[in-house]
């Protein structure tokens, strides 16, 4: 009925207007027969309602809030006034919720559609409706709404209803919007206390098992709870560990133990898990129980070792008590022996190591020292104890190079009283065999030294308890020892000197050695290689100072040498523990001798010979440096530092870079530094004073460097050309021996080609460094 008055309202309103007199009258006639006529279906429902658009009950049992709506249809609710011009017809209505009494959320609308006589649209809830009318034409609409868990508290159900009015034909006359509230009162789960745990054992197909038992408990339930099941859950995974249970006042449920805490809640589920309610978690702690147990009997120690494994525990929230231990020599562990274990909860395996009151057969368990747990979570083994007699770990090795020392195991089940123990000591060079009998005291030493051997005489040892004649029992089988004894005597090597290129016709060898030698082989490799080939024997004798020559080698070809001591002892040939490595060359150099005449055979004057290889590939060769951290030379000096009063040093070069900086080629620690500065010119220092000059090499070929010291002068050469000078006076310094090649200070790094480096404990004229820098010398 408010429909109509409303709409009255709206045509009183429009009456007053001239020439509108008309219109009202055919409109008031159509609201009297919808009044009359359609309204009859629903003025029942409507008037029971004290003339509401809505009704809602919750209900309990389905955990819903059931609607009725006022709900019309224009076709029988406002359709055809007594001349067929006016209607009245509702467009639509939304419904919506709320859980605070402030914010109102859609739930469900419908709206009149001529084509489906009516549509409606949910708002993710779910809803049951039903036509009032079976004719497709619904007059009041039933609504079942679902509560959720976000919905489970709702206050308030409130209606938007908007009127439409038209003037017949579907002409539309205009809207008029109202609304309808009902406060709502929904049950709510009663609370979950938080859980509590204890530790149980449980029987399952026989076995025993430890469990944590976590408990809950209601104060009340009311008539959600009666609606609705309980289930543990893994806080950690949210993972459901048990079926649904029946709700009631207290109950519990069994987890696993673990090597790690757990957090578990409750959750209680309603209506298809539709409302649920979860109880605060309950955090149980690690628990971790024996796995495994393994019994076993060490003869040589006379001991039992019972070890068992469990999973190790990462966190402090952990079970900490200790294991306990029995030991009996029957399965039942009738009068068993009991001992308490601590707990580590970071290990993984423990020992408990039985050395007395041993008995032949050996029953040993272990369980955690829990409160109210006995021994059905514990893990066993068994083992069998026989003694034996002297163990085989008896050794026998060089001592002072002029005694044997035998060691071995002296238990004390070995002995027999009365016995002997022996030690059989074998020459295995001369082939003969002798005893030497000891008594119980040696025995229980452990070790004996003999030093009744002879220099280059192999020795092996076996041991033996030998019972006295008088008894019974057999004698085991000797231990041998293991290892041969074989005193030698050998010297070592102290120190090796290979000449660097100072010969042009060999490659010296020096070396000093120290006690006595047979002889010493020397080998050689192309250096680089580890392809090392006898060239040599020298000799021993009672020098300590030794030379040898290699006129073989390849000019201008280097070579990595080795020198190793050699004792011929017991036909075997035995080397000294080291070896002496260094490397050599010889100069690629030789004279030419001849005379050079014309056809006549009068003598040519001043004339020039030139050798030149008839292979491109053996003109020569640099070495070539990377510029990384171990791409350098470092050369330590043969002979005593000269003075450095007066200094020349000269090489070919071809850097990667066409304006290198801070590169060294040559360094000599608090001395000399040949090479690049950091603004990239070309320098020559020392002990401070610095001579640079520019670098060019625009064609990228090797070029000729020369750094030259006078009493008074730093001179600099690109080539034939000085580019620098500085004056440097003459002071005394300490030179060091060490020289490094294509690295001064760890970052100075010289990257690209080296060749030629000379080193003149003079200082060459201009002149000649610069007649120099082509010619190649001998020596």
């Amino acid at each position: 009925m408010i429909f109509a008055s409303t709409l009255i309202s709206s045509v009183l309103s429009s009456a007053k207007k001239p020439g509108t007199k008309r219109n009202f009258i055919k409109t008031f006639v159509l609201i009297s027969i919808f009044f009359f006529s359609s309204a009859q279906a629903i003025a029942g429902w409507y008037t029971d309602h004290a003339q509401q658009f809505f009704k809602a009950n919750y209900n309990a049992s389905t955990g819903s809030i059931h609607l009725e709506s006022f709900a019309h249809n224009g076709s029988v609710f406002g359709c055809c006034g007594v001349d067929g011009t006016t209607e009245l017809t509702m467009s639509n209505a939304t419904f919506y919720y709320t859980v605070d009494n402030v914010n109102y959320v859609p739930f469900y609308n419908y709206v009149y559609d001529w084509s489906v006589f009516q549509s409606e649209n949910k708002y993710g809830n779910t809803i049951n409706t039903s036509a009032g009318v079976p004719d497709g034409y619904n007059r009041i609409r039933y609504i079942d709404f679902f509560l959720t868990n976000t919905t489970a508290n709702i206050k308030g159900i409130r209606v938007d209803v908007q009127l439409r009015r038209g003037n017949g034909g579907g002409i539309q006359g205009g809207y008029d919007n109202t609304s309808d509230t009902k406060a709502i009162t929904t049950t709510l789960m009663s609370t979950i206390s938080t859980p509590t745990y204890s530790f149980v054992t449980v029987l399952n197909n026989g076995i025993y098992e430890a469990k944590a038992r976590v408990s809950y408990s209601k104060v009340v339930l009311n008539e959600v709870d009666n609606q609705s099941t309980i289930a543990l859950y893994d806080a950690g995974t949210n993972t459901k560990l048990t079926g649904d249970l029946a709700i009631a006042t207290s109950g519990s449920a069994d987890a696993a133990v673990a090597n790690a805490p757990k957090d578990y809640y409750y959750r209680q589920s309603a209506y298809s898990s539709r409302i649920t309610n979860n109880s605060a978690s309950v955090s149980v702690p690690a628990f971790t129980l024996p796995k495994t147990a393994l019994a076993t009997y060490n003869a040589t120690t006379q001991q039992v070792a019972f070890t068992w494994t469990i999973d190790a525990v990462s966190s402090n929230n952990a079970v900490t008590d200790k294991f306990k231990i029995q030991v009996a020599d029957n399965a039942n562990f009738t009068d068993a022996r009991e001992v308490s274990f601590d707990y580590d909860r970071t290990k993984t395996s423990y020992t408990y190591n039985i050395d007395k009151d041993l008995s032949p057969q050996m029953y040993i368990r272990v369980a955690r020292a829990f409160p109210n747990f006995n021994w059905e979570l514990a893990k066993q083994a068994t083992v069998a104890v026989a003694f034996n007699a002297l163990p085989a770990t008896a050794t026998a090795v060089l001592f002072n190079n002029n005694s044997a020392l035998i060691t071995w195991n002296p238990l004390t089940s070995a002995w027999i009283p009365g016995a002997s123990f022996i030690i059989y000591r074998s020459n295995n060079t001369s082939n003969n065999q002798s005893e030497i009998k000891l008594a119980k005291a040696d025995f229980e030493k452990g070790t004996y030294t003999d030093k009744q051997i002879s220099i280059c005489n192999s020795y092996s040892y076996a041991l033996q308890i030998v019972p006295p004649l008088t008894s019974n029992f057999s004698a085991f089988a000797a231990v041998q020892a293991t290892g041969n004894v074989l005193p030698i005597q050998i010297g070592s090597l102290v120190q090796l000197e290979v000449s660097k290129g100072y010969f042009p016709d060999r490659t010296e060898l020096r070396w000093t050695s120290s006690g006595a030698f047979d002889n010493f082989i020397i080998k050689r490799a192309t250096y680089g290689s580890n392809d090392f080939v006898q060239m040599a024997s020298v000799p021993g004798s009672a020098n300590t100072e030794y030379q040898t020559d290699d006129t073989k080698g390849s000019p201008g070809v280097y070579y990595s040498y080795q020198v190793m001591g050699v004792v011929k002892c017991n036909n075997t040939s035995i080397f000294s523990n080291e070896s002496l490595t260094s490397i050599g060359f010889r100069s690629p150099t030789g004279n030419i001798y001849g005379r050079i005449t014309y056809d006549n055979g009068q003598a040519v004057e001043d004339v020039a010979v030139r050798l030149q290889s008839n292979s491109q590939a053996q003109l020569g060769k640099s070495i070539y440096l990377n510029g990384t951290t171990n791409s350098y030379l470092q050369l330590d000096s043969t002979t005593a530092p000269f003075s450095d009063s007066s200094f020349t040093v000269e090489a070919w070069i071809k850097p990667d870079a066409a304006s290198p900086s801070n590169q060294v080629i040559f360094y000599r620690n608090n001395q000399y530094v040949l090479g690049f500065d950091a603004n990239g010119k070309l320098s020559f220092s020392f002990k401070g004073f610095t001579a640079t000059g520019n670098y060019s090499n625009s064609s990228n070929t090797f070029v000729h460097v020369t750094g030259i010291h006078t009493k008074d002068s730093l001179f600099i050469m690109l080539g034939n050309a000085v580019i620098g000078r500085a004056l440097a006076p003459y002071s005394t310094s300490t030179p060091n021996q060490v020289v490094y090649i294509g690295r001064g200070l760890p970052t100075q790094l010289f990257k690209g080609f080296i060749d030629e480096i000379r080193v003149y404990n003079v200082a060459l004229s201009i002149e000649e460094a610069t007649k120099n820098q082509t010619r190649l010398f001998t020596g």
